[in-house]
Formats: C-alpha cells, sequence, structure tokens
C-alpha cells in the first residue's frame, strides 16, 4: 500500500470524510502542485505580512537558482483542511509549513521525507527535532521562546528594577508585588491599599496567560510535566498543577493586578497592543511579540519569566517539512535549512523567528548576525537568549497524539476560571477527567525519554 493511499484510509477513518469531500468543495487549484507541473516549486504557508514576504524571498530565490519556477501559496484559513485534501488527493505541494500534530501524522504514514541523519540539521538543537518514529524525524520551522514583556516608563514610574536574567528572576511572590506597585487606580493607590478601588483602575500591572503554550513554562518552573512519558495521563490536576494553576486566578481574583481574560481582550489582542493601551504594565508572550512590538510606539523590554521553584522557559513551533514522492524531494529538503539560515532571511532580525542552531546562541559573531539590539532589546540577550539551552524544554505538541483537542480542552477553560474567585481544584479535576479521555499515547519524541513522575 502506498503511503497516499494509507493516508486515505487514515483522514476517512480519522474524521477525514470531510476532507476528502473539500476536494470538490474547495478544489485542489487553491495550491498549485509539482506534480501537475514539474518544473514548479510549491510550497505552501500560513504567513502574512512580514512572514508572507521573506518566506517567499527566500523561496523564490532559491528555487529559482535551482532552475525551477517557484510558487510560494500562502492560506490563511482552513490550512490544515487543505492539506489534508492535497495530500489525500495525491497532489501535495514539495514542501511548507505543518503543525505539529500533522507533522507527526504525516510522518508516521510515510509522507514526509525523514531528515534523521542529514548533517545538515546537525547543529540543530534537539529540542527542535521531532521523532515520529524511532528511526524517522522533522523540525521545527523556527524557535520561539518566552519572556515577561514591559512597558518601561510604568516600571520606571513605580521605581521597579526589573529582573535580567534566569539568575536574578522574581519569585512568584516577588512578580506580585512588582504587580501591585503597577496596578493603580484613579486616585493613585494600588490593590494592597486601603481605599483602593477595583472598579476604577487606570493600569493594571500584568495580563494573565490564556494559552497553554504561555502557561507551560511557569508548570515546569514549578516542577511539573504535564502529562507522563506513555501520553496516557494528564498532571493538570496534581498538587504542583493546581499551585499554578491557582497562582494565576489569585492575579485577578485576590491580588486584583490582572484584569479578567475578557477585560484584557478589550485592551489589546497582542502584547503590542495591550502595552500601547497603557492599561497594562506586563505580559507574558513569545518570542514572535517582538515583530510588532518593534513596530510600535511603545517603550518595551523583556524581563525573564517569574518562577516557582526554579527558572524553566519552553520552545514551541510549527514545523516545515518536505512531502516525499513529488519530483524535488533534495531540493525541498535544502529548503528547510535555507529557511532556517538566519542569514537568508530578515525575519530572525525582526523579531519573529528564533534561531534552532546551537551555535546561534553560544557563538558572539552568529548571536550578533540575528540579535538587532533595535528590536530584541538588552534585557531579551540575556533573560532568552542566554538561558534557552539550558533552561528550555520542548512544548508537547510534537510528543502527545491527540493534542490539538487536548491542548483545546484544557486552556478552552482558562478565561472562565482565571475570572472566578476560589478554589480552581474543582474546575481541574473536571479539565484532568476530560483530558483523559483524551489521551492516546505519545509518540517517541522526548527529550531524555524519562518518565519524571508525578508532580
Amino acid at each position: 500500500m502506498s503511503p497516499i493511499e494509507f493516508n486515505r484510509r487514515r483522514l476517512l477513518q480519522g474524521g477525514g470524510a470531510a476532507a476528502i469531500a473539500a476536494v470538490v468543495a474547495l478544489g485542489h487549484d487553491n495550491f498549485v502542485s509539482s506534480r501537475r507541473n514539474p518544473k514548479q516549486f510549491v510550497f505552501t504557508f500560513w504567513g502574512t505580512g512580514s512572514e508572507k514576504d521573506e518566506v517567499s524571498k527566500v523561496v523564490n530565490k532559491n528555487a529559482r537558482t535551482a532552475g525551477l519556477v517557484p510558487r510560494p501559496e500562502s492560506t490563511q484559513t482552513n490550512y490544515d483542511t487543505r492539506i489534508n485534501t492535497l495530500v489525500a488527493a495525491g497532489t501535495a505541494p514539495d514542501a511548507g509549513y505543518l503543525t505539529g500534530p500533522m507533522s507527526m501524522r504525516f510522518g508516521e504514514d510515510g509522507l514526509l521525507v525523514n531528515i534523521a541523519g542529514n548533517e545538515k540539521f546537525a547543529d540543530f538543537m534537539p529540542q527542535t527535532i521531532h521523532w515520529y518514529s524511532d528511526k524517522g524525524c522533522v523540525s521545527n520551522t523556527a524557535v520561539e521562546s518566552f519572556g515577561l514583556y514591559y512597558d518601561k516608563d510604568a516600571t520606571t514610574k513605580a521605581g521597579l528594577t526589573m529582573p535580567t536574567s534566569a539568575g536574578n528572576t522574581w519569585t512568584w511572590d516577588e512578580f506580585v508585588e512588582a504587580a501591585d506597585r503597577l496596578t493603580v487606580d484613579a486616585n493613585g493607590k494600588h490593590p494592597s491599599e486601603s481605599g483602593y478601588d477595583a472598579g476604577d483602575v487606570v493600569r493594571y500591572g500584568v495580563a494573565v496567560p490564556t494559552a497553554l503554550q504561555q502557561v507551560y513554562p511557569l508548570l515546569l518552573s514549578n516542577d511539573v510535566h504535564l502529562f507522563d512519558d506513555k501520553g496516557t495521563t494528564t498532571r493538570a490536576a496534581t498538587a504542583g498543577s493546581i499551585k499554578v494553576f491557582q497562582a494565576i486566578t489569585d492575579l485577578v481574583t485576590k491580588h486584583r493586578v490582572a484584569p479578567t481574560p475578557a477585560q484584557a481582550s478589550n485592551f489589546g489582542a497582542s502584547v503590542s497592543l495591550l502595552l500601547a493601551s497603557k492599561r497594562v504594565a506586563m505580559a507574558m508572550d513569545g518570542a514572535w511579540a517582538l515583530l510588532d512590538l518593534s513596530q510600535s510606539s511603545v517603550n518595551y523590554e523583556t524581563a525573564p519569566l517569574p518562577k516557582f521553584q526554579e527558572f524553566k522557559n519552553s520552545i514551541v513551533g510549527g514545523a516545515t517539512i518536505a512531502f516525499a514522492k513529488g519530483p524535488h524531494t533534495t531540493f525541498a529538503t535544502k529548503m528547510l535549512t535555507d529557511l532556517a539560515d538566519p542569514r537568508q532571511s530578515d525575519l530572525y532580525t525582526k523579531g519573529l523567528w528564533m534561531p534552532m542552531q546551537s551555535s546561534y546562541y553560544t557563538d558572539e559573531d552568529k548571536i550578533s548576525a540575528w540579535i538587532d539590539p533595535k528590536v530584541h532589546k538588552k534585557g531579551f540577550r540575556t533573560a532568552v537568549v542566554d538561558s534557552l539551552l539550558k533552561s528550555a524544554e520542548t512544548y508537547p505538541i510534537y510528543r502527545l497524539r491527540n493534542f490539538a483537542q487536548i491542548e483545546s480542552t484544557i486552556q478552552g477553560t482558562f478565561s472562565t476560571m482565571f475570572a472566578t474567585p476560589g478554589s480552581v481544584r474543582p474546575q481541574m479535576r473536571r479539565t484532568a477527567d476530560a483530558v483523559n479521555g483524551l489521551m492516546e499515547g505519545a509518540y517517541p519524541d522526548r527529550l531524555g525519554g524519562v518518565d519524571r513522575g508525578a508532580k
């Protein structure tokens, strides 16, 4: 049975009948396929703005050099459905973006070029290589890691000395104290002071994270690994997890230093908009926030994330893959490392992407090749870059089967839970029960391969 035939069966078994039907509904001319025109090189992705321009630039330049007709194809809606449709129809592109879960499924089905043993990926950090089988793997598009972005005008006015590195980052209690000093009502009072008016807040100290990938480093810092090594059980309701989820909720409901998630969304849908609104002084997010922050009027800086026990960070990111069985698999695989080369794309200096190669975090000449002081302010280097290799673990989007549903179920509770006074334990027990029913095991992808035990 060919990989394409097998995948059609998998699509039908896994609810992908809609994707097969979409061949007619969507048409597979949404993306041109090189399997129809062998001289074309088709690269599919979902980027907009600077990302679309820069990815297209690299694809166009390298494809033309190879004597091919470049077709960078970007779409923002129904991306997974369209890719499923093309694969099921036998008209997959040559290369492109995939979500983590889709890349693992396609890799397992034999639909992707296996990069295991390819020396061009030898310098890639182990956190960026993901094993769908004992002998097969894919790589990230880029590295994304997390920081605490803040409005320097607000922190200076509050007289705060901000942490600059993993070694001097705030404990959670110190973080709460700082958020209190940054939170002021119309009369200049702070939440810890008598007479504070919670109904007339001029500026909140921090916005709470509302995505699981933002919360994950905080869980790690409390020595919590949210899922067991076999991918059969979540630890979302263990004591260590409850402590973190309760602490986040308390920022809103007890300490009153953060707006509810609904209020924050009204202030702005991104870190740059939140800080520009002057209604929030700090926010946790991925490095991609720098792309918008650097183009805003915000006087921003970066601090390390606060910690519970030990400072931790995490690495997230989608996959860039080459499809097998196409006419240009060798060139398509080369395109993966071309896009991962900070010398070929401005997306690194613009702040959207961080490099995957270890040497770009240890070699000063290489660090200076992608760190732009106008974008990556001084704090970013010390708070995020310098600690990445030793403090960042991989977000489990590649390791767990059925992760898309698992992630959605957990973070789907955040907006309400983080705005509701009282204990989060009952909600997290319900969430854990629901998630355990969704868990379907794990891929070989993991660092160390050792069950770390429940926390």
